[in-house]
């Protein structure tokens, strides 16, 4: 059986990422790998799909997607518009659904279940409402 050093294997750091592990000391490990760092967030949001209006809660913002904790769970590849109140200002984002979760008890809400977007085109005032709340960002 034939060694290989690994001194000699070339390894690829990831560009431009995060990389975060959590497990419960077993196999269930799962790894966040985000372009952008989350902030945490408490913002109230409406958002339209067809004719309907529906309401959420955004609980984390990033400068490329959000998660939106919402009764509603639009298919994946959804677009929509997320309208939220910023500085007195209604701002209107364009996103794409990414992924969904579905509540841990079935036929009640959880603050966990939502779904992931993807903003469709950047929007700078919302850029801006996230550049103001990063000082006060977790991981």
């Amino acid at each position: 059986m034939k060694v290989v050093s690994s001194e000699k294997m070339p390894v690829k750091p990831f560009q431009n990422r995060t990389s975060k592990v959590w497990g419960d000391g077993m196999l269930n490990v799962r790894a966040d790998r985000r372009s952008c760092t989350r902030i945490a967030a408490r913002v109230q949001a409406r958002f339209f799909c067809g004719s309907r209006i529906y309401a959420g809660d955004i609980l984390d913002i990033s400068e490329k997607g959000m998660f939106l904790s919402t009764d509603i769970r639009l298919p994946v590849n959804s677009r929509f518009d997320i309208m939220i109140l910023v500085n007195r200002k209604v701002v209107k984002i364009p996103v794409t659904v990414r992924r969904t979760v579905q509540p841990d008890n079935p036929g009640g809400s959880n603050a966990n279940s939502g779904m992931g977007v993807e903003l469709t085109r950047s929007v700078q005032e919302y850029i801006d409402y996230i550049h103001s709340a990063e000082p006060f960002h977790r991981n």
